[in-house]
């Protein structure tokens, strides 16, 4: 049957299938259980085509390297716990993340710097927790039509989180 976890081939006819709760390698080609020792020396081996992933645009790179804030001034500390960070180690966080919503973010100035705990690894952090998502939502758009208007963060953002 099945041992380790690194044996599985590349070739685009073989599964893993399992019966009573016994894993075992099956492949498409044959149409029958087989061991994965005779899939190594196959003649049907095909191997499954990858497309190259697609790079960011130069504009796009811009945009995120000269990331600024208009929430804070002090982007060497964590916005959320007031731990000193690295350069190196600062994730500038924008507060309306998602496709469209990102890319607005970092336009008007919608970013927050977070330790790697308060981004995504902690239980309270921005990504695992809802309500403190939403504060720095709320707290963004406060800023945003203190700078601009009502009208124009829901043109550009549609959802009132206040």
């Amino acid at each position: 049957m099945i041992s380790g976890g690194k044996c599985r081939m590349k070739c685009k006819n073989i599964r893993i299938r399992s019966r009573k709760y016994q894993k075992y390698y099956y492949c498409m080609r044959k149409k029958q259980e087989i061991d994965i020792s005779n899939c190594y020396n196959c003649s049907y081996k095909e191997y499954k085509q990858y497309r190259k992933m697609n790079q960011k645009s130069k504009k796009l790179r811009q945009l995120e390297d000269n990331r600024t804030s208009i929430i804070t001034e002090d982007m060497e500390h964590c916005y959320l716990c007031q731990k000193m960070m690295k350069k190196h180690e600062v994730n500038k966080h924008e507060v309306f993340f998602g496709t469209g919503n990102r890319i607005q973010s970092m336009k008007y100035g919608l970013i927050v710097p977070l330790c790697n705990n308060c981004h995504t690894i902690d239980n309270l952090s921005v990504h695992n927790n809802y309500f403190t998502d939403i504060k720095l939502k709320q707290l963004g758009q406060k800023i945003f039509e203190e700078r601009y208007s009502h009208e124009e963060f829901m043109r550009i953002f549609k959802k009132n989180y206040l």
